[in-house]
């Protein structure tokens, strides 16, 4: 059975850590939004698929029919297969003969049929409630430039897409609920400060940056595909939920991930805050900290300031984790594949800090965007975990192990 990396060897399989790695494997040549749309999607099917069968939290989809004599195995399997097979970039192959495996490996043929079922249905009704949102580009309004306003930096790149500003939300009641406002404004002493701390530490040659800061900065900057799969293996290996609570778990990452990428999109579009590159060499840069030949540690994103979407996501992870975590002692430590980098924090909260802190190591953001961004994070996490996928016991919301 596949498992999920940087899950200990204590930690008890099944079958959804096996189809979590297939998904990521499945996708690995697949980039960017689509790659992150379709996990969260098979994450998300997956969970509705198996929670018909063993009804013990609130669905997000009503219309989904009950069936006790269901196959969760096949359910899972089904639902994740449908989802991802439509992908572009996707090992077709690879995926085919997992899904196949897995059904041959069901003996109990009528559960097995009753699992299909139930798999296909979770699948294609999520996949219909997506079918007019498209992450085709969406390009941003024209704002007339000067100080304060983002511009992409010198090279012509095309601007972010704000086609994710166009989806519909899975569980908050709306984006404004989760704007934190404007950002501070040009002569206010924080963004002065600001724009110097920025110049400073985020500079690629930076002298004040210091070199744990650098090595995380690094980590969090070149891994951010592995690590929400990572996370949760630790907390599963900590908890060792049965399936449903093992899929349960992922299914609120995603959809908190998921309505935080709107609202991340939605406030940068809104708001246009220039980035530190544009503050400091742009064509508008404070003439007080004026360097035309500053560099960030990272290249400059195509997409506006405020918040950092590094710092929501990081926000999402801390209360997700954390919160369904409980009280039980979770080794937060990560060993990443794409630099075999290992990052280890002795609370949720201390690594979704660092994680927020690292885009103004990198030059990418000013703190007050990464500390809105951390804040608006949270905030949608709790606001996800509190109404999404509740335990229908009551007493038990929050918890892996409700029993």
């Amino acid at each position: 059975m596949l498992l999920l990396g940087g899950v200990s060897a204590h930690a008890r399989a099944d079958f959804v850590a096996d189809w979590v790695a297939t998904s990521a494997r499945a996708l690995a040549a697949v980039q960017g939004l689509p790659r992150w749309h379709a996990e969260i999607h098979a994450k998300i099917a997956m969970f509705e698929a198996m929670n018909a069968i063993d009804r013990r939290y609130a669905p997000l989809d009503p219309g989904m029919p009950q069936d006790g004599k269901a196959s969760p195995e096949a359910a899972a399997a089904t639902a994740v297969f449908l989802v991802l097979v439509p992908v572009a970039g996707v090992d077709r192959g690879f995926l085919e003969a997992r899904h196949d495996a897995a059904l041959r490996a069901i003996k109990d043929g009528d559960a097995r049929d009753r699992g299909v079922t139930l798999g296909r249905l979770a699948a294609y009704r999520l996949l219909a409630r997506q079918a007019d949102q498209h992450l085709g580009y969406a390009a941003p309004e024209k704002r007339a430039p000067g100080p304060g306003i983002f511009e992409l930096a010198a090279g012509g790149r095309q601007p972010g897409s704000i086609a994710m500003t166009r989806f519909r939300l899975f569980a908050l009641p709306g984006v404004d609920a989760f704007d934190p406002g404007p950002p501070p404004a040009f002569d206010d002493p924080k963004a002065r400060a600001a724009r110097r701390e920025a110049m400073q530490v985020g500079a690629i040659d930076s002298r004040l940056r210091t070199s744990d800061q650098t090595a995380a900065a690094i980590f969090w900057n070149s891994s951010w595909q592995s690590i929400p799969n990572l996370l949760a293996a630790q907390v599963v290996a900590a908890t060792r939920p049965d399936p449903l609570q093992h899929a349960r778990l992922h299914a609120l990452w995603a959809v908190a991930f998921f309505d935080a990428s709107i609202v991340d999109t939605t406030i940068k579009d809104r708001y246009r805050h220039w980035r530190p590159e544009n503050a400091i060499r742009g064509t508008h840069a404070d003439p007080d900290i004026r360097q035309p030949d500053w560099r960030p540690l990272v290249v400059t994103p195509t997409q506006p300031d405020w918040m950092s979407g590094g710092a929501v996501v990081a926000g999402v992870h801390e209360v997700v984790f954390g919160t369904l975590a409980g009280d039980r002692p979770v080794e937060w430590s990560v060993l990443i594949p794409e630099t075999y980098q290992r990052r280890s924090w002795p609370t949720a909260a201390a690594m979704a800090e660092e994680a927020a802190l690292s885009r103004l190591w990198v030059g990418a953001h000013f703190r007050y965007s990464v500390e809105a961004g951390l804040d608006a994070g949270r905030r949608i996490a709790r606001h996800v975990i509190e109404t999404t996928y509740r335990p229908i016991t009551p007493g038990t919301i929050g918890r892996l192990d409700p029993r």
